[in-house]
């Protein structure tokens, strides 16, 4: 027995996307605003309450096609073996950036398209102000420098 057991025998380890529950503080923290996340085999209403109850950041869209997701939440499960392959392949990566596991057996993993990443690291730097300096406008080049503050202008 017990999740061993069902991790040798690649058997089903959780029912409704239950273990989706467990990557809700990962999505909240590393996934940039308005990212889509196909949550695969977890339940529209579970989905629709981790929304209701702030578990789950409301800019986040559900999507449950993981072509025009930037995550997907995969469920272990025998039967979709096929379709963790195809989203490895469709998002160009070949491991997880979260497992979930219990007793060493895996129940989730959550895989990122890159160009999330890319897209939060620009969104980091503007948070903390290391975003490209504006491009000189015309007559500003006059031994001055631009100004990025509120009010922009030549020193």
């Amino acid at each position: 027995g017990g999740f061993g057991a069902m991790g040798r025998y690649r058997m089903e380890r959780e029912f409704w996307g239950n273990s989706a529950f467990s990557a809700l503080d990962y999505l909240n923290r590393e996934a940039p605003q308005g990212s889509r996340v196909d949550f695969h085999d977890t339940t529209w209403d579970a989905v629709r309450m981790y929304r209701r109850d702030g578990l789950l950041r409301k800019d986040l869209v559900p999507v449950w096609d993981y072509k025009r997701a930037d995550y997907f939440l995969f469920h272990w499960h025998k039967e979709f073996l096929d379709l963790e392959s195809e989203v490895k392949t469709d998002f160009g990566v070949k491991t997880p950036v979260m497992v979930v596991a219990q007793d060493g057996v895996p129940l989730l993993n959550v895989y990122r398209r890159p160009s999330v990443v890319d897209r939060r690291k620009k969104a980091l730097k503007a948070v903390r102000g290391l975003a490209p300096r504006p491009k000189p406008t015309k007559g500003s080049e006059q031994g001055g420098r631009v100004k990025s503050g509120p009010r922009g202008g030549v020193d």
